[in-house]
């Protein structure tokens, strides 16, 4: 009997903070992929593999900022992220 094995899921991965820079696979191969990250949404296609990778220029991060990344593929297939804080230091009094 043969064995189905699952598609991967679609992944985001975060590649640099500045330019802020991230990475995507598992979607479907050449599909439009519609990135959403603190309310900048850019489109690009995915490669013959199913991945992208996009650089968000209008969005700075802070050490101290997070950011939720949403990308959204033609065929539905989703994924999403959260950009940690680099690091931050609290005042003391």
């Amino acid at each position: 009997m043969a064995r189905v094995l699952a598609a991967p899921a679609p992944a985001l991965q975060l590649v640099s903070r500045t330019p802020l820079t991230v990475a995507g696979a598992h979607f479907a191969p050449r599909s439009r992929v519609e990135v959403n990250v603190g309310g900048v949404s850019l489109t690009t296609r995915a490669s013959a593999n199913g991945g992208f990778r996009v650089v968000v220029k209008s969005v700075r991060l802070g050490s101290c900022t997070t950011a939720k990344v949403r990308a959204v593929g033609a065929g539905g297939q989703h994924a999403s992220m959260a950009v940690p804080a680099a690091g931050c230091m609290t005042a003391r009094g």
